[in-house]
């Protein structure tokens, strides 16, 4: 039998049946041409349907506000960072700019004349007075729907308030304490649970990372936040500190929160620049605050001064939403004894007064007690250039000190002064001759 395989034996087996392996090969393009053509053929049909389906939508939003797409409890990816705003109308014409905006509520207030239903508020003044803890109080009140500072000028407008403490000065067991304190002080069982903090995080809101971060907090949080207290604004915005170029991004992204999440109102306790030290301050109270931007972002700033050990005089002033407030000043009360740092239940109580009133109280303050810790006595103006007092105040000032009993005056003659010199000191103070 002949060998199928020899040279003799005619077309092999191999070039009878074909090449398997081009045949698979011309299979796999057969069958990649087709699926290449039915995706065509689907992907022409799924674009029809989503044009025909934007046009649909487009037709029947028209004129509609955008909505925004929640973040959800637990969904790791940030909102975006938008370059420009979701709702973006471009121009629109004066009337239809006026039309819109008279379907929106009138603005209003949150705390009446403290905390507007919109903008961006600016507590100021020097360390160490008390801004931070009337600010604490206010915001308290407005997630307890409470009047604010036992004073019924400043009542909850709108009802309890959703707000976003961020500390960044204080720490987590002092700002506990205080709200222990409060909580005692306004006879309280627990505190509000609309009032949500976050205290020394170390958030740089001028950085991408801390953006971002905040921007999904905000988002998380059930039911929606309207206010969001950063305390103090140097400590998440360090550039607020100096001109309107420095602190432009920072401004950038307090205006894209207010545009692009549920926070209406920002509130930013900041500090003061030192005042020259050998004059009297007599800059408009607005402009003491640190940073050349700070006056210009601010819709409603309050300058606070201290006044004593537990007392504070407010000013607000340059409002943008209507006319500045009286000024008032806040008297902390205590179950604690005088001389001694807050321990038990804490309340503040605010007064309306005039600001001339509130720096005539401080002034008198300082002469008693200068006159307590010196010996012998002292003339007017010897009073006014010790205690920096303005020129021709402290003789008025002894005069009613010496009237409620607190100081003697004496003629000038009895101490070996000029007699016709009138001579101030303590009840009972030891002579200059002693």
């Amino acid at each position: 039998m002949s060998d199928d395989f020899s040279e003799d034996a005619g077309p092999s087996a191999l070039e009878s049946w074909g090449d398997p392996d081009e045949d698979r090969k011309k299979a796999a393009i057969r069958e990649l041409e087709e699926a290449g053509a039915k995706l065509d053929a689907e992907s022409e049909e799924f674009a029809a349907k989503v044009g025909d389906l934007e046009e649909r939508v487009a037709i029947q939003t028209e004129g509609l506000a955008p909505v925004r797409i929640e973040v959800g409890p637990g969904r790791e990816e940030p909102p975006r960072l938008s370059g420009l705003a979701g709702d973006d109308r471009g121009f629109e014409t004066a009337p239809d700019f006026l039309k819109r905006i008279a379907e929106l509520p009138p603005p209003s207030w949150l705390i009446h004349e403290l905390i507007p239903d919109e903008g961006i508020v600016v507590w100021h003044g020097r360390p160490r007075s008390m801004k931070s803890l009337c600010a604490l109080d206010v915001h308290f009140c407005l997630a307890a729907e409470m009047t604010a500072l036992h004073n019924e000028r400043f009542r909850c407008v709108q009802g309890a308030q959703a707000v976003l403490y961020l500390g960044e000065e204080d720490s987590e067991r002092l700002i506990a304490f205080r709200l222990k304190l409060l909580l005692a002080g306004y006879g309280l069982l627990e505190l509000p649970k609309l009032l949500r903090l976050r205290i020394r995080p170390g958030w740089n809101l001028e950085m991408k990372e801390g953006q971002s971060a905040l921007m999904a907090a905000i988002y998380r949080c059930k039911p929606e936040p309207r206010v969001l207290v950063i305390d103090p604004a140097r400590g998440s915005l360090p550039s607020v500190d100096g001109g309107p170029k420095d602190a432009a991004p920072a401004i950038a992204f307090l205006r894209e929160i207010m545009r692009e999440t549920s926070i209406t109102t920002i509130h930013m306790p900041h500090h003061d620049v030192k005042p020259n030290r050998e004059q009297k301050d007599e800059r408009a109270r607005p402009d003491r605050a640190s940073g050349g931007v700070v006056f210009s972002i601010a819709d409603c700033p309050v300058n606070f001064e201290r006044m004593d050990e537990r007392g504070c005089l407010a000013v607000p002033s340059h409002y943008k939403i209507e006319n500045d407030p009286l000024p008032f000043r806040v008297r902390f009360r205590s179950g604690t004894p005088m001389g001694e740092p807050f321990h038990e239940w804490l309340r503040a109580e605010a007064t309306t007064d005039t600001e001339n009133a509130a720096v005539a109280d401080q002034n008198r303050q300082k002469l008693l007690d200068y006159l307590t810790g010196q010996q012998g006595h002292h003339t007017a103006k010897e009073l006014e250039r010790a205690t920096k007092i303005r020129s021709g105040d402290a003789g008025r000032l002894l005069a009613q000190l010496e009237s409620a009993g607190q100081v003697e005056c004496l003629p000038g003659e009895s101490v070996g002064r000029s007699k016709r010199a009138k001579v101030y000191g303590a009840r009972g103070a030891a002579s200059d001759e002693e």
